[in-house]
């Protein structure tokens, strides 16, 4: 009748899509009738699109290996129906507790092309075992109580912002939210730890997993034991799903470092020469951001005009989002060996060397230099800016220096940064002049100068400033007046004769 049905000697896995499974004896009307109309409706063709699963157990010794795959190529398990094979295979590492789970996929395509990939995922089940594991967790805790740390410092700026009235301020800053962010995706990366950690800690494993019934069986070699078969695809399954975990965390917690990175760069800003790169970034950003609108447009181009030219003979620039990777690399890193020759004969002669050159000349030569001198101009910019700076080595001296200095020097001799900034601050209300502001410091560092003259005559430091500075000629009668005052009584006869 034209039906298609499973291959001879093999039967497929329908999970509940194959032929209906008869109901147990004991069971009621109502089920019997449901099965019997599934059976009425269903026919071998059902099975078509199902999958049929082989197994090597490991109990079979070589030849009987070879014997099961003889079979296979000889009783057509892959035939002009087949469109997919996927070969898994699942390793277990004893001394550390390790799986692995490699798989490859053959896919058949129109036209009898048959593409191919693989992928590869392994996980740990113990996480915590041993020294390694005990190492691994208190590390673990040291990085949760800084990133605690970290919400409770963001928690204080945003507090002082209300309580300053800023909060417009920090919640238009694209830093903090490029720290909040971060902070956000180090929780994120943390929870899916947890979930892994649970998904491993749950997982158990039987001593062997005898799947098929009899390996060295003469005939009907893929017949399988279903306990065990089931238990084999838990297992797997299980193991699948951690090891994908742990790479969904993986790829979190890289984005989480290179976002650290970004914001040690970020902070670094406040220091004239460790902000070299972020402050040529901060100078150039206007000029980048038109160079790279001018150079997706070029990409553009190129790519679609390469997607015409040379698409229908590679790959690589069949479409236009493959073009624009190629490009990208070619841009980075020229290898003319990759796409000469295809290139060549996939279009006219002539087209190619016009193609190939004024990328070259436009793309590869001038906009690459041109984004090369957008950097360096803002760099010799911030250059010239921060050249008079001090360095980080100069002002870690410097900290050391004052450090030193105020454990050792006496008050009166020196006034750490902590004294002038206490005693700005207790003055900072009712301060209207620097000079108050002067001798409020003075004051501080040391008791009031006193000069003690014969007879009982002391000078301060207002009558010291006021003896040495001129006075007008009102007060010369006056100042005279003092000074013979001042004098012994034969130096001041002699001084009037």
């Amino acid at each position: 009748d034209g039906e298609l049905g499973p291959p001879y000697a093999f039967f497929p896995v329908g999970w509940g899509l194959g032929e209906p499974v008869a109901p147990d004896p004991s069971a009621s009307l109502e089920e019997k009738d449901a099965y019997a109309t599934m059976l009425s409706e269903w026919s071998p063709a059902d099975s078509a699109g199902e999958v049929f699963k082989l197994y090597w157990d490991v109990r079979a010794d070589k030849q009987q290996a070879f014997d099961m795959l003889a079979f296979v190529e000889d009783g057509g398990f892959i035939d002009e129906q087949t469109d997919r094979v996927e070969v898994e295979m699942v390793t277990f590492n004893p001394n550390v507790n390790h799986f692995t789970l490699l798989k490859f996929v053959y896919d058949w395509t129109s036209g009898g092309n048959v593409q191919w990939d693989w992928a590869m995922r392994s996980v740990y089940m113990d996480t915590y075992s041993g020294t390694h594991g005990a190492a691994q967790l208190g590390v673990e805790m040291i990085c949760v109580l800084l990133l605690a740390l970290s919400c409770l410092a963001q928690a204080r700026d945003l507090v002082t912002a209300f309580r300053t009235f800023t909060v417009y301020k920090f919640v238009s800053s694209p830093g903090n939210w490029f720290d909040l962010a971060h902070i956000a995706l180090m929780w994120a990366a943390w929870l899916m730890w947890a979930v892994h950690f649970q998904r491993t800690n749950s997982f158990t494993m039987r001593d062997h997993y005898p799947v098929l019934s009899d390996p060295g069986a003469d005939c009907r070699f893929f017949a399988v034991n279903s306990t065990a078969e089931a238990d084999f695809l838990d297992m797997a399954r299980h193991v699948e799903g951690a090891s994908e975990s742990l790479a969904q965390y993986s790829a979190v917690t890289s984005t989480v470092v290179t976002l650290f990175i970004l914001r040690a760069v970020k902070s670094m800003d406040f220091q004239a020469h460790l902000g070299l790169l972020s402050r040529t970034l901060s100078a150039t950003i206007n000029d980048l951001a038109h160079f790279f609108f001018v150079w997706l447009v070029v990409m553009l181009s190129y790519a679609a005009s390469g997607v015409q030219l040379f698409g229908h003979a590679m790959d690589s620039v069949s479409t236009l989002t493959k073009a624009m990777v190629f490009l990208f690399y070619q841009t980075v890193a020229l290898d003319p060996t990759v796409f000469y020759d295809q290139f060549k004969h996939a279009a006219p002669y002539w087209v190619f060397q016009l193609w190939l050159w004024s990328f070259l000349f436009v793309v590869w030569l001038i906009m690459f230099n041109v984004l090369v001198s957008i950097l360096i101009d803002g760099y010799v910019k911030v250059k010239e800016e921060s050249g008079q700076a001090r360095g980080l080595f100069e002002e870690v001296g410097d900290h050391i220096t004052h450090a030193f200095r105020s454990l050792t020097s006496s008050k009166s001799a020196f006034m750490s940064d902590s004294q002038v900034m206490a005693c700005l601050l207790a003055q900072k209300g009712g301060m209207p002049s620097t000079r108050q502001l002067r001798e409020v410091l003075l004051s501080s560092i040391s008791d009031s100068v006193t000069v003690r003259l014969k007879g009982g005559v002391e000078i301060d430091e207002g009558t010291m400033v006021s003896l040495t500075t001129e006075p007008p000629v009102a007060h010369e009668e006056s100042r005279q007046q003092f000074l013979d005052f001042s004098m012994p009584l034969g130096e001041a006869d002699g001084a009037g004769a």
